[in-house]
């Protein structure tokens, strides 16, 4: 997996957020990602559960998304 890539990942109950710490294949200019979610605590405590697990000995780059600085909107970031 390319880990070099996420600069940080944050994760809440309304949103997945992946800042990108170089561009990402043919994504140039995109500095990262937004995914609007609505899911329960519960579930997205599983989620981070989870990316934990993926992420493995790369968990600086994990933060709670209630409890970090949000990205900044001018920057160019793909929603979903």
């Amino acid at each position: 997996m390319a880990y070099e890539c996420i600069a940080a990942c944050r994760i809440g109950s309304s949103i997945l957020s992946v800042d990108l710490a170089r561009p990402l294949g043919q994504l140039i200019g995109v500095t990262g990602f937004d995914v609007n979610l609505q899911i329960e605590e519960a579930l997205a405590a599983a989620l981070r559960k989870g990316l934990k697990q993926l992420l493995g000995d790369h968990l600086e780059i994990l933060a709670d998304a209630e409890h970090s600085i949000p990205p900044d909107p001018r920057k160019n970031r793909a929603v979903r």
